[in-house]
């Protein structure tokens, strides 16, 4: 695993087509915002792996976002 320290407004990329960027951090809390590909899909982990059981996930396969152009 890889950690790195940025500070607001301070980009990394994975790969060679995913940005992430952190818009802004606080004590104990960051907000980030991700730039992908249409077909990559983006959900937190909470909801991937059910430990967050205060919210109902749904039983469903998830299918990538595609935008109109």
């Amino acid at each position: 695993m890889l950690s790195i320290t940025r500070k607001n407004g301070q980009s990394f990329y994975v790969g060679d087509d995913i940005v992430i960027t952190v818009k802004r951090a606080t004590k104990g809390s960051a907000v980030i915002s991700i730039k992908a590909p249409d077909d990559i899909l983006i959900m937190r982990t909470e909801l991937m792996d059910g430990s967050f059981t205060d919210i109902p996930v749904p039983d469903v396969v998830f299918e990538p976002f595609h935008k109109e152009r």
